[in-house]
């Protein structure tokens, strides 16, 4: 069973030119690779299928599941053998991968459910007490521009720039404040007021019961709260994950964000039959340490999981790290979506154009657009066929309005 589940990593994982592939090392870093204003996201897709295609022709995998050139012999060091260990550890599920299987893999926050506003909104009345300006009885930062600078990231990122804010202000650091009680009574009242739309207590109330725990445990627990109850799914994307169900395509998650939150959402959604708990990976939950987008585990993950090749999945995508981290995960398609409500109207263009430059084929606004995409692509995957030609001849043919290449 070790063997077969290193072989089956090692068919995710070694797709490069050589033995020495992947783009995670065993501290979990990202080595990220400078996308030159003349390579296009379609250029670089087709050559990674097509480097696919010839390594499979070519490389011959021995009993240890690792990849090696047929007639030659691989000398690995101890870091490789340790980094090629943890791969097949991480990414080793137990199922057959089927090198020509599409799949469509999904983030989840501004993607598949229009979360990411709530979820920021509250994210953003945590850390708001704590703004350097707001503690020293100045105004709030702009909540829209606010959501708009940080849509996509971690809390914990927020969070550590919070900190270093404070801490070059010379403010105490923000678990002291909040056990002092130093948050500004003016800049309280406007917090709890934002807070009672989401049915979440005043932290006042909260500190006097004695429950009030640390702002990243309070933060994860009251967003699946929140969400819980707002959640809701992006327009069209039942109808779309419908049309995938009728072509027999798989599809899952692969989020940064942490469990519960996504499966909590997933049900407040109303999508529980669409993603069963074996089809939601997060990057936070799964992995441990966490590894954050643009880390492309989780979409590794995803993809073994899901019996599937990277060079040969579609991913979605509403963010710059989450692009960032399908890219570096080499997805065959990455498509971006700026349909969500997090995304202004008068701000989609320069959204979309900046998913582009990330590594995103194309950006659509409907989800419905998605569709005549996956079948393009798995037409032309199940020829073995470069997509570059057939995608630009679809896109074509949509809406020019809601859709950017």
């Amino acid at each position: 069973m070790a063997m077969k589940r290193t072989i089956q990593a090692a068919a995710v994982l070694c797709y490069h030119t050589g033995a020495t592939a992947f783009l995670v090392s065993t501290s979990s870093s990202l080595l990220s690779r400078p996308l030159s204003a003349a390579t296009t996201a379609a250029h670089v897709s087709a050559v990674r299928h097509r480097r696919w295609q010839q390594q499979q022709q070519r490389t011959a995998r021995g009993p240890t599941g690792l990849s090696a050139v047929e007639g030659e012999e691989e000398e690995l060091t101890d870091e490789e053998k340790l980094r090629r260990s943890r791969l097949a550890e991480d990414f080793g599920a137990n199922v057959e991968v089927d090198p020509k299987r599409v799949a469509v893999l999904f983030d989840f926050d501004g993607t598949i459910g229009d979360t990411e506003t709530p979820a920021m909104e509250v994210a953003y009345w945590e850390l708001a007490p704590y703004f350097p300006e707001a503690a020293k009885g100045g105004e709030l930062t702009d909540l829209t521009e606010y959501v708009r600078n940080n849509a996509g990231k971690a809390f914990e990122f927020m969070l550590e720039v919070v900190e270093e804010d404070r801490k070059a202000q010379g403010l105490p650091d923000i678990a002291t404040a909040r056990a002092e009680g130093a948050e500004d009574p003016k800049i309280m009242k406007v917090v709890d007021e934002a807070r009672a739309k989401y049915g979440l207590k005043p932290l006042g109330e909260l500190r006097a019961a004695g429950t009030l725990k640390d702002i990243l445990t309070q933060q994860k627990e009251e967003t699946v709260d929140a969400l819980s109850v707002v959640a809701r799914p992006v327009e069209g994307m039942v109808d779309t994950l419908d049309e995938l169900k009728a072509r027999k395509v798989p599809f899952a998650i692969a989020t940064t964000s942490p469990k519960p939150r996504v499966p909590a959402s997933v049900h407040a959604c109303g999508l529980d039959d669409y993603f069963p708990a074996d089809k939601i990976h997060s990057g936070e939950s799964d992995f441990d340490p966490p590894r954050f987008k643009p880390d492309p585990s989780v979409y590794l993950r995803a993809a073994q999981y899901e019996g599937v090749i990277p060079p040969i999945c579609v991913a979605v995508e509403d963010s710059a790290s989450g692009v960032g981290s399908a890219f570096a995960a080499e997805m065959g398609l990455i498509v971006g979506y700026v349909g969500a409500s997090h995304i202004s109207e008068e701000r989609k263009t320069e959204h979309a154009k900046m998913l582009r430059v990330r590594g995103a084929r194309v950006v659509v606004d409907n989800m419905r657009d998605l569709i005549p995409l996956v079948d393009c692509f798995t037409e032309c995957m199940a020829k073995g066929e470069d997509f570059c030609l057939p995608i630009a001849n679809v896109i074509k043919n949509m809406d020019r309005k809601t859709v950017w290449e």
